[in-house]
């Protein structure tokens, strides 16, 4: 469902970020071996998982500022900025800082930050 064009970029992001941050709040072991792949040390299996995940944000971010989506920025500073920002809601839930709700609560507020609101009647391109 992620990417269907019959879904709207904003649905794709919360679903994207969504999974990330349960993912990260309740894998936070997997998690840290997939950062750190970058040592070199890591297996195949999982090198491609840790791939497969940066490169679902990457695509998101580069899909959505060629879209207009995304307020104009660096799209690599737009994927570390969306990296940071849902590894920190998923650090708070996965801790029990916040509850699970809040940290859904959050994921919509940094969407909100991120993603360019459409007027009324404004149509957003089709993200291809």
């Amino acid at each position: 469902m992620i990417g269907s064009d019959a879904v709207d970029y904003r649905q794709r992001f919360r679903a994207i970020a969504t999974s990330y941050v349960r993912f990260a709040a309740t894998d936070a072991a997997l998690l840290d071996l997939m950062f750190s792949t970058k040592n070199g040390n890591a297996s195949e299996g999982l090198r491609a998982a840790s791939e497969r995940l940066f490169t679902a944000f990457g695509d998101l971010i580069d899909r959505g500022t060629a879209a207009g989506e995304l307020r104009p920025r660096d799209p690599h500073r737009l994927r570390l900025l969306f990296a940071a920002i849902m590894q920190g809601i998923a650090a708070l839930v996965g801790t029990r800082r916040i509850s699970a709700e809040d940290g859904d609560s959050l994921i919509d507020d940094a969407i909100s930050l991120l993603v360019h609101d459409r007027g009324p009647g404004e149509v957003a391109p089709p993200i291809r």
